[in-house]
């Protein structure tokens, strides 16, 4: 069974918005890659250039949680292409060849904007969308760099540190802190010599 193209496409995107994966990772899965079990998606290759490699860093080869949303929209576009078998690209030409880089950008992605009408957004910027929306929910900012396979978490506070809580909303965690070491009864007014620290 082959996909319609608008179904193809819109599960592209979906998983560009919900995984925070590069373009070359998203067109280098194969469904073996899809834990569903787990819900988890393993990245093991990239395509850039034609070719297929191995991701750059230990961090970029990892393991990327699958939210129930992107596991859903999966899961309906592998029955869609007939439940393939594990080494078969999850996005590939009707030939079955992989993807190719401009047409993702000129077609599958424009064409979506167009549809939108929308501002022009390079498509990096959902990996952006993926990882501003997942802080903003609350999420910690190592766990954003492990989704997002940052070979060093300053990378990710440096993209993103401006969704971080400000300083002052942070004064509840120090007087917590506080709280915690000096002991909750009575313990607020007492030196730390009095609590022999």
């Amino acid at each position: 069974m082959v996909p319609t193209p608008e179904g193809r496409d819109r599960t592209f995107l979906t998983l560009a918005v919900l995984s925070g994966l590069r373009e070359g990772e998203i067109i280098g899965l194969q469904w073996g890659d899809i834990d569903w079990i787990k819900n988890l998606i393993a990245v093991r290759r990239t395509f850039y250039n034609g070719q297929f490699y191995s991701p750059k860093t230990d961090f970029a080869l990892r393991d990327v949680d699958m939210s129930d949303l992107l596991k859903a929209e999966l899961s309906q576009y592998y029955i869609e292409c007939g439940k393939p078998g594990p080494e078969t690209l999850i996005f590939h030409t009707k030939n079955g060849t992989p993807l190719d880089r401009h047409n993702v950008l000129n077609y599958i992605h424009m064409k979506a904007i167009e549809k939108a009408k929308i501002r022009y957004l390079p498509f990096h910027s959902l990996r952006h969308s993926y990882a501003s929306l997942l802080l903003e929910a609350g999420a910690s900012i190592v766990y954003v760099s492990r989704q997002l396979g940052h070979s060093q978490i300053q990378i990710t506070i440096d993209y993103y540190a401006h969704l971080l809580p400000a300083d002052s909303s942070q004064r509840e965690f120090l007087n917590s802190f506080t709280r915690k070491l000096l002991g909750s009864e009575g313990g607020q007014n007492r030196s730390p010599s009095e609590k022999g620290l």
